[in-house]
């Protein structure tokens, strides 16, 4: 995986926004698990998978619960897919049309130190080590 400019990112990105007021978002049963973990949101970074994908890649510091202290991230892939969580998790950020708003947003919360309630899993591929990783957040 590779980061990439965000305005790379976004020229690459417009096609999935095509009829987007009528992508609907996708229902989210994680925030009824949500642990009593928070964190500040320490950057974002647009990412290229070495498929070919593109994403945001969000790096949180957990401030309070278990986890204190450690890093963790979220991915979140821009793909045909994927358009009902992406919109989801937009709107989560307060992005409603990302066509005009997701490039602000993103500089917005790289400078804030953005604070979230994060649900945290341990991750499918740690073999064994122990490596956890967000699956999902509310902004507070």
């Amino acid at each position: 995986m590779k980061t990439i400019d965000i305005f790379d990112f976004l020229s690459r990105v417009k096609r999935l926004f095509r009829g987007w007021q009528y992508v609907t978002p996708s229902k989210d049963n994680s925030f009824d698990k949500m642990t009593d973990n928070y964190a500040h949101l320490d950057s974002i970074e647009p990412v290229e998978a070495k498929s070919g994908s593109l994403g945001l890649r969000f790096h949180f510091r957990c401030i309070i619960g278990s986890h204190a202290g450690q890093r963790v991230w979220y991915d979140l892939w821009f793909t045909e897919k994927s358009k009902h969580r992406i919109k989801r998790d937009l709107l989560l950020l307060g992005v409603s049309n990302p066509n005009r708003e997701l490039e602000s947003k993103v500089q917005e919360l790289r400078r804030s130190k953005a604070k979230f309630r994060i649900r945290i899993v341990p991750y499918a591929k740690d073999f064994g080590q122990g490596k956890i990783k967000v699956e999902g957040f509310a902004a507070l």
